[in-house]
């Protein structure tokens, strides 16, 4: 079973504080140097395993150099060591789901996408079925990250929306995100139209592209292809009051964890 280590570089300003979490993080040993050589050298000595530096920002936005040079040593290191895969997590910038993978994995594992932003402020397009039977709606609500060592993607949807018995009844969905610019209008239409009505795609220039599993479209930038392997019903009891406050006519979304299976870039 392949380890994970998460190395928290909150208030990591410079060359000291950033030596004194990996310290206090990671299994290193006593000699340990405090420098990126020997960061390195313990990183090419690790067993299989995954390193998730988090608010790496810290580092990032105090001392952007030394920065650079930890980005490179740990690239360096995930070269040498066929068993390592170090993620970073920052936000400063973009938010990878993996980036830096091993050198023999598929270049499709890598990708960058602003977790923060992709659903709320660019939208996305969830497609449940096949192309036998499928629908697509707007999300505004979604995440992307890592849970039980798999990469997954969230989203929810309303009971009553059609799109829900769909994704009930289908084992894989697709997450589709565009030039938010060049296709808000598109997008919009799939929000506000129901598939339940007709066909709400022939009332957009999107083309849809039905895939192995799933479906998505030609105008998509990026499209992860997910198969369910979690789903629930939010609890109104566990919610904060900012949560309640979206289901006062007892609308409950339900939860959909995806494995993210194929990453599609066009």
């Amino acid at each position: 079973m392949m380890n994970t280590y998460y190395v928290d570089l909150t208030n990591c300003k410079d060359k000291e504080t950033f030596h004194n979490a990996v310290v206090r993080d990671l299994p290193v040993p006593d000699y340990y140097g405090h420098n990126l050589d020997a960061l390195y050298d313990v990183l090419t000595a690790m067993g299989p395993c995954e390193i998730v530096l988090t608010h790496a920002e810290s580092l990032e936005e105090n001392d952007p150099d030394y920065y650079e040079r930890v980005l490179q040593v740990l690239t360096d290191a995930t070269e040498e060591n066929d068993g390592l895969d170090v993620e970073i997590q920052s936000l400063a910038s973009e938010v990878p789901l993996v980036m830096y993978d091993e050198e023999d994995e598929d270049e499709d594992d890598d990708f960058y996408i602003n977790a923060f932003t992709a659903f709320s402020r660019d939208w996305a397009i969830l497609t449940a079925g096949d192309q036998d039977k499928w629908n697509g709606m707007l999300i505004g609500w979604g995440q992307v990250g890592t849970l039980w060592g798999e990469p997954v993607c969230t989203v929810y949807v309303r009971k009553s929306r059609y799109t829900h018995e769909i994704m009930e009844d289908s084992d894989i969905f697709t997450v589709s995100f565009f030039d938010h610019d060049e296709y808000k209008k598109d997008l919009a239409v799939m929000g506000r139209l129901s598939g339940r009505d007709g066909d709400k795609v022939a009332r957009t220039s999107l083309t849809p592209i039905p895939l192995d599993k799933g479906v998505t479209y030609d105008e998509a930038n990026l499209t992860l292809v997910c198969e369910k392997i979690y789903t629930q019903t939010l609890d109104y009891e566990a919610m904060a009051p900012v949560g309640q406050a979206q289901y006062k006519d007892g609308d409950m979304h339900d939860m959909y964890i995806g494995k993210v299976i194929e990453i599609i870039e066009g």
